[in-house]
């Protein structure tokens, strides 16, 4: 026989708004007012914001607020962001999962170091990447006349610095490369 626990939401104000909207350690968002667009049963609707994290819309009665869920969970139960430098870690790396039990303050070298663990973020190699100027196919030259062209011509043909030449025959650029 399997048995179905309902796992009690707990409730607190959202920090700052206080008397206008309280979250929940579940993510949910909860409007005590009554002025403004109807909800559902009083809980606001979420939408992904450009980056792809939860927001909602919040009124303090005199300003319009878009806010991100993760930082009112974050704000509520687990207390105010311990330096400027802090930020929201997603333990699971989902960003629609905002409960309390899934998310961290963390410092920027620390959510890169686990999104990298997590296979969540992997950087971008070679032509993929944002800044490349240089093609496998120039690379593959360049080391294959490496030695007998000047790595200073090879720069001025490529639009690159000699130094880059430089590491890119010696593999500390362009690893992957064969």
């Amino acid at each position: 026989v399997k048995y179905a626990f309902a796992m009690k939401e707990t409730w607190r104000s959202v920090v700052g708004m206080e008397g206008f909207y309280e979250v929940s350690d579940m993510g949910r968002v909860y409007s005590k007012h009554v002025s403004g667009r109807p909800t559902k049963d009083g809980i606001l609707a979420q939408t992904p914001n450009k980056k792809g994290y939860l927001r909602v819309h919040l009124s303090n009665g005199l300003r319009k607020f878009s806010r991100v869920v993760h930082r009112l969970v974050l704000d509520a139960f687990h207390g105010p962001q311990p330096s400027t430098i802090h930020e929201c870690n997603h333990k699971d790396g989902n960003k629609s999962n905002n409960r309390a039990t899934n998310l961290e303050w963390a410092t920027p070298i620390e959510n890169n170091a686990h999104a990298r663990a997590e296979g969540l973020w992997i950087p971008a190699k070679g032509e993929a990447h944002g800044m490349a100027i240089l093609t496998e196919a120039d690379v593959k030259h360049i080391r294959s006349v490496a030695g007998t062209v000047t790595n200073r011509s090879l720069a001025k043909h490529y639009g690159v610095n000699p130094v880059t030449i430089a590491a890119v025959i010696k593999r500390r650029n362009w690893k992957h490369v064969a």
